[in-house]
């Protein structure tokens, strides 16, 4: 009986090498042939999506179920995903352009993701794929089991480097010629992939999950703790006040995510292995509750995203992300909040959502949800009311990354003949045809503006002492971001009126080249800048407090007593420049 275990064992080994050795073959395959003639791309992304979804399904599920009956269960996934990526791949003129597109790529990953438990359930047993419990640990099972087989391929791969430098000392180069082989590498890759799933498959006894999700059952309580108080500071402060220059969608949204997550691992597989104590069942419902209000923050903040600058394909499928989290929120709230069995409920709406979070990844892989499609309209649209203007357009996105939508969006925005823009709009989208990068591009439609915003920036600028002035061969050399910058500022109003910038003439250094201190309004607070105005370039650095030991920030109020004179130059032993309490002089 043991020795037949073992023979047992030892094909089971044999087969996932075998069948990881096969995926690694033909990816390696498929990639000598990118540019075959006669190769199609529209075939060779429908080959490479089946290739490596097929190949992933079949590793998962192999072990658990025997490879005969694992590897043709996989095609249940792939040919679906494979259908619908080729579906997808139809929306640009190079289908091959989809896999650029790391939301695409990311829906595809995430339907396969959440397909693989439920197979694997139906076929091992047919009448338990919607039971919660085997699911469960089916799912934290095959994830664990992934997590550590590529660990242990990293592990291969850093002894084998380790190898090949060891035996270099001695010149023997076996490895390093053999490691210099694409193919060996990706064979030996899938070979040692399949290995590593057999033999965790072996041990799955003893190597369980379950401990790695009793402790992140730890930090249900901290983590409520977390978002209590930042929905508690929301009213006071306002949602992006709270986060500065991080995304409030992305953060909220990812703190609702990691919510359901929480909450999902203390409720487990069923009753007997979820929280018991008063505390953790407390704080577990607490969190549930919490979830709704965080994806409701988060499509509001997208929504103000859209209402100002339209929608992009970022954009939706944020919308889409938070719309599936508050509907996951508002299943909790529901579940906890009604009598009875709250966890029982909790575990059917993560299956029933699971099973829908797969419809809503297929969808967005057809017509029906088409991002590129939806960006390009709302664009066109805001344009032509005068929601926004022609700098503000996303032109290159449109004409390179969203596909066919985005050239047809081109051709509409070039037909807009009546338009008071029409010249500049067909100038533009030729400007964006010759160029080969969106740096070329934007740089392009800068040196296109100079002129008149240096021209502006000379009308609006106030210059100081009085009888200054500033013209436009100083500025000639002024880089971009800082024209951009100063006239920004120029048009921002200060609390008395006036604009948030002002220029203070003066030789700041021991030299012949004109020089001058540069205040603008920025965040609310006031910068400062030191300038040389050479005969080839204007040199900006910032301005240094000598006094303080520090570059640094004044208030608004220091613009508005510089444009009233209310300053002092005094030489250090060039000049520097005294206002509000502080000392400027030129940095470095």
């Amino acid at each position: 009986m043991m020795h037949t275990a073992r023979i047992r064992r030892l094909l089971s080994r044999l087969a996932l090498c075998l069948l990881g050795a096969l995926a690694g073959a033909s990816i390696w395959a498929i990639g000598e042939t990118w540019n075959a003639p006669g190769w199609p791309h529209g075939v060779f992304l429908a080959v490479l999506v089946l290739v490596c979804v097929q190949a992933s399904v079949s590793l998962a599920l192999a072990g658990p179920v025997a490879v005969r009956r694992a590897v043709p269960g996989a095609l249940l996934i792939a040919l679906p995903v494979t259908a619908l990526a080729s579906w997808a791949g139809h929306r640009h003129g190079d289908p091959m352009a989809l896999l650029d597109q790391p939301w695409m790529v990311s829906m595809m990953a995430l339907m396969v993701f959440l397909a693989a438990p439920f197979l694997l359930v139906w076929l091992r047993d047919p009448g338990k794929w919607r039971s919660y419990a085997v699911l469960f640990e089916t799912a934290w099972t095959m994830t664990a089991r992934y997590l550590i087989a590529w660990a242990f391929v990293a592990v291969f791969w850093a002894l084998l480097f380790l190898s090949d430098a060891v035996l270099s000392l001695v010149d023997v180069r076996v490895l390093s010629d053999l490691l210099e082989r694409e193919w060996l590498a990706l064979i030996l890759s899938g070979t040692v992939l399949g290995l590593g799933l057999a033999v965790v498959h072996e041990l799955s006894d003893t190597l369980s999950p379950f401990l790695v999700l009793r402790l992140l059952r730890l930090l249900v309580l901290p983590v409520l703790v977390v978002m209590l108080v930042f929905l508690g500071a929301v009213p006071l402060r306002g949602v992006v006040n709270l986060f500065g220059e991080v995304s409030p969608a992305s953060t909220l949204m990812v703190s609702a995510i990691v919510a359901i997550s929480l909450v999902s691992i203390a409720v487990e597989r069923d009753d007997t292995l979820s929280v018991d104590t008063r505390v953790q069942r407390a704080s577990t419902r607490a969190l549930a509750l919490t979830v709704p209000f965080l994806a409701g923050l988060a499509l509001w903040a997208v929504s103000l995203r859209v209402i100002q600058h339209g929608w992009t394909p970022d954009r939706v499928l944020a919308a889409l992300v938070c719309a599936v989290l508050l509907i996951y929120g508002t299943g909790y709230a529901a579940a906890v909040l009604m009598r009875g069995d709250w966890t029982g409920r909790i575990r059917l709406v993560n299956v029933v959502l699971g099973l829908g979070t797969m419809i809503v990844c297929a969808l967005w892989l057809t017509p029906v949800l088409n991002a590129d499609r939806i960006a390009s309209n709302s664009q066109l649209a805001r344009f032509a009311k005068g929601k926004t203007d022609l700098d503000a357009l996303p032109l290159w996105a449109m004409g390179h990354d969203w596909g066919k939508a985005g050239q047809t969006g081109l051709e509409r925005l070039a037909g807009m003949t009546e338009h008071p823009d029409h010249a500049a709009i067909v100038e533009r989208i030729t400007h964006l045809r010759d160029q080969a990068n969106p740096f070329r591009f934007e740089q392009v439609i800068l040196d296109q503006r100079a002129p008149e915003e240096l021209a502006a920036l000379v009308a609006e600028m106030p210059v100081q002492p009085a009888g200054e002035g500033l013209t436009l061969a100083e500025l000639e050399g002024l880089p971009d971001y800082r024209r951009l910058q100063w006239l920004e500022a120029c048009r921002r109003v200060l609390p008395g009126g006036g604009p948030g910038c002002v220029m203070v003439r003066g030789q700041f250094l021991p030299a012949d080249a004109p020089q001058a201190m540069v205040l603008f309004l920025e965040n609310g607070q006031t910068h400062a800048s030191y300038v040389i105005f050479d005969a080839d370039e204007v040199t900006v650095h910032e301005a240094y407090d000598p006094v303080g030991r520090s570059w640094p920030l004044l208030s608004p109020e220091a613009i508005a007593q510089a444009q009233r004179g209310a300053f002092q130059l005094k030489p250090r032993p060039g000049l520097a420049l005294h206002i509000g309490g502080r000392v400027l002089e030129a940095g470095r």
